[in-house]
């Protein structure tokens, strides 16, 4: 196996169609807001795979999504590891984690206000390959 076969890096970017809404409102300030937007939102990533040996495949993921609407400014960060196993000439066999960061801000003349989202998960896979 070369090294060109043992190691790939890509970048890429997409186009995410998303609903978001919001409320927001604060007893003390005596002041709410809502919004709501559908439309196609940019998404980029970056992903390494390596091969560790004839079988087993390291993947890495990094993935940015950014929003501003209006008042509300909204980021996500999704970082994503696994390993898999090439089991198949068609079929691998994995298990990974998935570490994601949400913060959505809002900054009008009345007031200003931010929530912020942290998630983990990890997942155990099959995957089909042609």
């Amino acid at each position: 196996m070369s090294r060109k076969e043992r190691f790939a890096f890509g970048v890429g970017g997409g186009v995410r169609t998303l609903k978001v809404s919001a409320t927001l409102s604060a007893k003390n300030l005596q002041a709410s807001s809502e919004g709501e937007f559908t439309g196609p939102l940019p998404f980029v990533w970056a992903e390494v795979r390596s091969a560790v040996g004839d079988r087993w495949r390291l993947v890495g993921n990094l993935g940015l999504f950014y929003v501003s609407i209006g008042d509300y400014t909204g980021r996500q960060l999704v970082l994503d590891a696994s390993i898999e196993h090439l089991t198949l000439d068609w079929l691998s066999l994995g298990a990974g984690l998935r570490a994601g960061k949400v913060s959505v801000d809002v900054d009008t003349s009345s007031y200003r206000g931010e929530a912020k989202l942290s998630s983990g998960s990890g997942r155990v896979f099959a995957r089909a390959r042609f």
